[in-house]
């Protein structure tokens, strides 16, 4: 069996440039959480479904418009999730 080498980023920018990077391939779009995540392990980048959405949404959706209140509790959630590292998202 072949080993796979394991690309481990260190910093959470160079974790979100590697999500970001990813996203550049989706022409369409439509890829969401789990499927960034696969295509990411695929490249041997392991990272936290939690900072993946993060990341996501920064990135997409503060950029077109601002949130709700819905919206802000929402993130709020999943930062507080992502701080606790007995709990996954």
């Amino acid at each position: 069996m072949e080993s796979v080498q394991v690309n481990v980023k260190t910093t959470s920018e160079e974790r979100a440039q590697a999500v970001l990077d990813i996203k550049e391939h989706d022409l369409t779009g439509q890829w969401g959480v789990a499927q960034v995540h696969q295509r990411l392990a695929n490249q041997g980048i392991l990272i936290k479904r939690s900072e993946i959405i993060i990341v996501l949404f920064y990135n997409y959706k503060m950029l077109m418009q601002p949130l709700d209140r819905d919206e802000l509790r929402q993130v709020m959630i999943i930062l507080m999730l992502s701080l606790m590292p007995n709990l996954s998202v």
